[in-house]
């Protein structure tokens, strides 16, 4: 069975989702890709879930994050799509 980060094409052949696709809390691809103020890309319930918990440090870098503003990454979720 193909893990999480790959799929199977019609013909049967192994096709990796790019790590760039999923969220770095979650492993799961985005569907609603936000930057936060670290910038880096979040899932926005992920990242929000996180805030909410009163934890306003970054999961990528550990360090603290400068504000909870959130950006929707557009690009990001239109390279996604086209995918």
């Amino acid at each position: 069975m193909p893990s999480s980060a790959q799929q199977l094409t019609p013909a049967g052949e192994d096709r990796r989702i790019p790590a760039e696709f999923l969220c770095p809390i979650s492993k799961t691809i985005f569907k609603e890709p936000v930057i936060a103020s670290d910038g880096f890309t979040y899932e926005r319930q992920e990242i929000e879930k996180r805030f909410k918990s009163m934890d306003l440090t970054s999961p990528v870098t550990n360090l603290p994050f400068p504000g909870t503003k959130l950006i929707p990454n557009k690009v990001l979720e239109a390279l996604i799509r086209k995918y």
